[in-house]
């Protein structure tokens, strides 16, 4: 087997069993300067060594955009700060109209989160080439309290990738992100046709997880 590059945020899977939305309300504010980006939801959840900031953020333009970063500052409900921390959307490149998923996580103990701060910005231009690839099967279950998704992504474009990248978006029952995690593979190329597999794993969360949305990318050769 073919050495991968898998990268899954399993600090997102380590979360309490109690979402932030069955406590006290979290403050939320979002500074959005680049009108191509906007932010379509943050939720801030506990787990057992920080907070961690999760949510989307669309492409509202009609071209694609790169680099897209979150910027975040957390204060606790006495009005201390937590700190600040910054992460990037897992897919590489939205395409026009398209969701992504983030998640920050804050380590250092646990913190009763009572405001949150985001600013969202985006490259300027678009660096390296992606397009948009296909999942053509896909199998979900529950490992114990582990929710694991796999399968396989097809390139269905005219031209050679590489570095295959499916980001997986887990929500609650009530539409709120709770989970999300990537897996790229390697620079092996992926000609037009062809196919490679991956795996995505959100620990501990399987009894909160109701849906999930995958997307795919690859870089062009």
């Amino acid at each position: 087997m073919r050495a991968r590059i898998r990268i899954a945020l399993l600090l997102v899977g380590m979360l309490v069993a109690v979402s932030c939305s069955h406590g006290p309300t979290v403050q939320e504010t979002v500074h959005n300067s680049d009108k191509r980006i906007s932010v379509v939801s943050i939720n801030t959840l506990p787990t057992s060594i920080g907070p961690v900031v999760v949510g989307e953020v669309r492409n509202a333009s009609g071209s694609p955009v790169d680099g897209v970063q979150i910027a975040v500052s957390l204060t606790d409900r006495a009005g201390q700060a937590i700190g600040n921390q910054f992460g990037f959307t897992l897919l590489k490149v939205l395409p026009p109209g398209a969701k992504a998923p983030f998640s920050i996580p804050y380590t250092g103990g646990t913190h009763e989160v009572g405001k949150v701060s985001a600013t969202v910005k985006a490259d300027p231009s678009v660096q390296m080439q992606y397009t948009t690839v296909h999942v053509v099967s896909k199998t979900a279950q529950a490992l114990g309290t582990d929710y694991e998704v796999t399968g396989t992504v097809s390139n269905s474009s005219s031209t050679p990738v590489n570095f295959a990248n499916v980001v997986g978006t887990f929500y609650d029952k009530g539409g709120k992100v709770v989970g999300a995690a990537h897996d790229v593979s390697d620079a092996s190329t992926i000609p037009p046709g062809g196919t490679t597999t991956f795996n995505l794993v959100v620990q501990e969360q399987a009894s909160k997880i109701a849906t999930y949305s995958l997307t795919a990318e690859a870089q062009v050769v």
